[in-house]
């Protein structure tokens, strides 16, 4: 699908429906989007196959802030995945495979807080706790090689396979003079039947799997995550008043 930077997160989401609707008649399909800009929270996405009883797989590429292990200019996104499993609660794994979301650097730059030791590089690759040198520099991958192996193959989904673009030639929305560019992001949907592929049919696995984790003393990832189609306008979201500042200059920006 190509998309437009201002249909992008819409757009993204039929894509995740057109998927799940494909994938309940033919056992697994799979939808890319081209020409895209950020979409937000990735987990967001999987929730449609979620609520048909589908595994749903979801991958971005996005700027590049991450350098190739070993090396020292940024090559690589945050390149995040997402997966949902319909257990009961529903599990969602969202999650950068750098050391930490950039939107959690900048959070921290807002704060004035400092950053964890390990998360991110100057931009000459030294290693830094400032947050706005974080986001001038790099970021480090999530568990070293196989972190940055793993943000591989998110860049061969989305930029090298669907595109039109690679990481390292997306503009970068967090930088003053590039936010209002279009991005050219790519996303890649994957939407799972198990029980059509099942090699013994229906199955209580999934169930088992889960009451187990919870006699370990454990938890399945996202189990408290709140179903986005059971929201409704009379939600409240509580946002802090640095996120209401950037919300008022920006209406006054487009005003609205």
């Amino acid at each position: 699908m190509n998309s437009f930077p201002q249909t992008s997160i819409p757009l993204l989401a039929f894509a995740a429906g057109d998927a799940s609707e494909r994938a309940m008649v033919n056992g697994i399909a799979a939808v890319g989007v081209g020409r895209s800009n950020h979409c937000g929270a990735l987990g967001i996405y999987v929730w449609p196959m979620i609520n048909r009883g589908l595994v749903g797989i979801a991958f971005s590429t996005g700027p590049a802030v991450m350098p190739p292990w070993g090396g020292n200019k940024a090559l690589l996104s945050t390149s995040p995945i997402a997966a949902g499993i319909p257990t009961n609660p529903p599990t969602v794994v969202d999650l950068a495979t750098s050391a930490v979301a950039r939107g959690k650097i900048q959070a921290k730059a807002q704060a004035g807080a400092e950053l964890e030791p390990g998360w991110a590089f100057t931009k000459d690759g030294a290693p830094t706790t400032d947050a706005k040198e974080a986001l001038a520099g790099m970021l480090a991958p999530l568990g070293g090689a196989k972190g940055y192996a793993v943000a591989v193959l998110v860049e061969s989904l989305t930029g090298m396979l669907i595109g039109p673009t690679l990481a390292k030639n997306i503009p970068d929305m967090f930088a003053a003079s590039q936010d209002g560019l279009p991005q050219q992001i790519s996303h890649f949907v994957i939407a799972i039947d198990a029980a059509k592929l099942s090699v013994d049919g229906p199955h209580s696995r999934t169930q088992e799997f889960e009451d187990e984790v919870k006699v370990a003393g454990g938890r399945l990832p996202g189990s408290g995550r709140v179903n986005p189609e059971n929201l409704n306008g009379n939600d409240e979201i509580t946002i802090t008043d640095q996120v209401a500042e950037q919300l008022k200059n920006w209406s006054q920006k487009l005003g609205i």
